[in-house]
Parts: structure tokens; C-alpha cells; sequence
């Protein structure tokens, strides 16, 4: 998938990849037509990067038309989208 971000967060910056292969991170699609961002669009897009959890607030009600962003869990030994 080109023209997408991820931008993940942690509380705990210290993470140990044994202890857990997930992460969650918000998948920002930046230039994703207004049509798109229907809730059972946004689910679709986004699984194709990992198990969608939300979409953020501004993107519901579309008061930032340029970018959707939905927040996903990756499993971080997958292989994802480029």
C-alpha cells in the first residue's frame, strides 16, 4: 500500500519482542478520497495492514478531509504493505 504511515506508541518504551509480537499504530492514509471514508471502507483498507481497532474522531466526521486515520494492531513479525 502506497502513500501510508504508521505511527505507533507505546507507554512502555521499553518492549521486549518476546514478550509480545503486537503493537498498536495509527495507519494514517493521507489523500484518500472523501468516499472512502465511510466506517466499512476505512475497516477494509486498514486490515489489509493489520486488525483494525478505531478510527479517530476528526476522520468520523470528516473535518480533515486530507488524511483518514484508523488505528490498528499489528502483529510485528508480519509482513505488511508497502
Amino acid at each position: 500500500m502506497k502513500g501510508y504511515s504508521v505511527n505507533g506508541s507505546s507507554k512502555n518504551k521499553s518492549c521486549d519482542i518476546k514478550e509480545t509480537s503486537r503493537a498498536l499504530a495509527w495507519l494514517s492514509l493521507p489523500g484518500l478520497p472523501i468516499s472512502l471514508f465511510a466506517r466499512k471502507s476505512l475497516l477494509s483498507i486498514a486490515s489489509a495492514a493489520g486488525r483494525p481497532i478505531a478510527i479517530d474522531k476528526a476522520t468520523q466526521v470528516r473535518s480533515r478531509p486530507s488524511t483518514a486515520r484508523v488505528k490498528v494492531e499489528l502483529d510485528l513479525l508480519d509482513k505488511h504493505p508497502k
